[in-house]
């Protein structure tokens, strides 16, 4: 019966040292995949910001981010390092100002592509900022118009000021209802506290 035992836990013991080589040559396999498949990946997001197709690029650019720890022991893991650096800055070189022209018109098409690019990259908080930004300026230029020189009678200004404001935020509550609903309390807090706390 010892002996019968004995071999049970030998099988045991041989099982698990199986599985772990399992684990380690599967671990490796990868690690080889994903160094093997890195310049393809640098290459089609190169090639995707070439084309402007920003949605691809941020595929891309999460494909290699994701690639950086599983690679961080093979060698030219600070290459690979330095590369996820460029490529990010170059996606957000192109991404701030296109962003910046959708946030000025009423397409909602296009403001959808960019939610959709930023969720791909791992979340929408930048962009959210960016809009509340954009919010922020739009309704501190409304202020900044008046013109104590021409206005003489400011209570007669405020009231169109007012009405011109609370028609924007009414625009945008659709639009961030539309992407931001569960932020859209935060959003507009921001906004408002960012454009007439200083005034």
């Amino acid at each position: 019966e010892n002996d019968k035992s004995k071999e049970d836990d030998e099988a045991i013991d041989q099982l698990l040292r199986l599985d772990i080589v399992k684990r380690n040559m599967t671990s490796v396999a990868e690690k080889l995949r994903q160094s093997e498949s890195w310049d393809e990946n640098v290459r089609k997001m190169d090639e995707a910001l070439s084309a402007g197709d920003l949605r691809k690029a941020a595929e891309q650019c999460q494909t290699l981010k994701s690639a950086i720890p599983t690679l961080e022991d093979l060698p030219l893991a600070e290459d690979r390092e330095k590369t996820l650096v460029r490529v990010q800055g170059t996606l957000q070189s192109q991404l701030s100002p296109k962003i910046e022209r959708v946030l000025n018109n009423d397409s909602s098409e296009d403001f959808e592509y960019y939610v959709n690019v930023y969720t791909t990259l791992g979340g929408t908080e930048d962009l959210k900022n960016m809009y509340a930004n954009h919010m922020c300026k739009i309704l501190r230029s409304k202020w900044d118009i008046y013109d104590p020189n021409a206005d003489k009678d400011f209570g007669n200004w405020l009231n169109p000021f007012f009405e011109s404001i609370v028609a924007y935020l009414y625009a945008e509550v659709s639009r961030c209802l539309k992407y931001f609903t569960d932020d859209i309390l935060s959003i507009f807090c921001q906004v408002l506290k960012n454009t007439f706390e200083p005034i």
